[in-house]
C-alpha cells in the first residue's frame, strides 16, 4: 500500500518515461491520477499537447511496463514479469465475446497455442510438426518466400469451425499465438546446436567478431550480385538471416534491409541485426542499387522500380 506522494511519484514516473507529459516539459499533455482504491491509481491523459502537437504513443505499453518495473525497486514492490514482448498473445476481447456467443469452451487462438505447443513439442523436424497439426484436426497455411517461392517462411493455423463472415477460415500466424512460436524459432528447437548439426554461425561470437562476419558476407553477396534479388538471395545461401525495412508510405516498398548471425542474440533471445549503413557506409541499400543501376537497365532489371518491392510484406 503506498501514500498519495508516493503514487504521486509512480503516476509522474510514468507520464514521463512515456513521453507524454515529460518532467521538464510544461507542454505536455494534461493528465490526471484518479485514487479511488488503496491498492492502485488510474491514469487518464489527453492525446494533446499544449502547444497543439500530437504527442507520440508508439509502443506506450512496453514504457508503462519499464515505469512500473522502476517503481517496484524503488518502492520495494514485488517484482513482476518486464514487457518483453515473450509472453503468449491473449484472447481479444472481442474473440472472448464471440466464443461465449457461439458456445465454445475456449476462445480459437487459446485452442490453436495449446495444440502448436503440442505438437512443437512432441515433433523432431518440421514436416512431422505440420503432419501432428493436420492429425489434430488444426488446419495449417504455408507462407512462401517473395525472392525464393519454394522457400516456407512462416505458417498459420485455424480450426474448420472459426470462418469469417465471407466464409474464408480466420488465420492465426505463429507469431501471434507466442513469441516463440515462429517457424524460425521452432526451427532452432528442432536443429539445435549439436555434433550432427555443428553449431550456429553466430553462436559465442563477440559483437565486434558477428560484424565483421557479416560486413564480409554482405560486402561478398553485393559484389556477386547483378541486382538486388541476388543479393538477398546470396545473402541466404550463405546462411544470413535477413529482414526488410518497408516504407511507412508505401507498405509494400522495401528502403532498407537488417542481418544477422544464427545464434548470435541478445538477451531477450532475439537475433542482434545490423543494418547495412551499421557494417559500412556502401552497404546500404540505396548505395548498393545505385551500384546495381550502373549495370543493368530496362524492365525487370535494376532500374525496374517493382524489383524493389516485396509484394507481401
Amino acid at each position: 500500500m503506498l501514500s498519495d506522494a508516493e503514487w504521486a511519484q509512480v503516476a509522474a514516473g510514468i507520464m514521463d518515461r512515456t513521453g507524454l507529459a515529460p518532467a521538464r516539459d510544461d507542454l505536455g499533455v494534461r493528465w490526471v491520477a484518479v485514487r479511488h482504491a488503496a491498492d492502485h491509481v488510474h491514469l487518464v491523459a489527453t492525446l494533446a499537447r499544449q502547444d497543439g502537437m500530437r504527442p507520440r504513443v508508439w509502443n506506450d505499453f512496453y514504457r508503462v511496463r519499464e515505469a512500473c518495473r522502476e517503481a517496484e525497486e524503488r518502492f520495494g514492490l514485488r517484482v513482476t514479469a518486464p514487457g518483453d514482448r515473450t509472453a503468449a498473445r491473449r484472447a481479444t476481447r472481442a474473440e472472448t465475446e464471440q466464443a461465449v456467443r457461439r458456445g465454445w469452451d475456449e476462445p480459437p487462438r487459446v485452442t490453436l497455442r495449446r495444440e502448436v505447443c503440442a505438437a512443437a513439442g512432441g515433433a523432431r523436424s518440421e514436416q512431422e510438426f505440420f503432419t501432428r497439426l493436420a492429425e489434430a484436426g488444426v488446419l495449417t497455411r504455408k507462407r512462401h518466400g517473395t525472392l525464393n517461392a519454394d522457400q516456407v517462411t512462416g505458417y498459420a493455423v485455424g480450426l474448420p469451425p472459426h470462418v469469417a463472415k465471407a466464409g474464408g477460415t480466420v488465420w492465426y500466424g505463429g507469431g501471434k499465438l507466442a513469441a516463440d512460436l515462429t517457424l524460425p524459432k521452432l526451427r532452432t528447437r528442432w536443429s539445435g546446436p549439436g555434433p550432427e548439426h555443428g553449431s550456429f554461425p553466430g553462436q559465442g561470437r563477440s559483437a565486434g567478431a558477428a560484424r565483421a562476419a557479416l560486413r564480409a558476407a554482405v560486402t561478398g553477396a553485393a559484389e556477386q550480385a547483378r541486382d538486388e534479388a541476388g543479393f538477398f538471395a546470396g545473402l541466404r545461401e550463405a546462411g544470413v538471416l535477413v529482414r526488410f525495412r518497408f516504407s511507412e508510405i508505401d507498405p509494400g516498398e522495401v528502403t532498407g534491409y537488417s542481418v544477422a548471425l544464427p545464434g548470435h542474440d541478445g538477451s531477450d533471445a532475439e537475433p542482434l541485426w545490423y543494418g547495412g549503413g551499421r557494417l559500412a557506409a556502401g552497404l546500404t541499400l540505396p548505395r548498393l542499387r545505385r551500384r546495381w543501376d550502373c549495370s543493368g537497365s530496362g524492365p525487370g532489371g535494376p532500374h525496374d522500380r517493382r524489383s524493389r518491392s516485396v509484394p507481401k510484406r
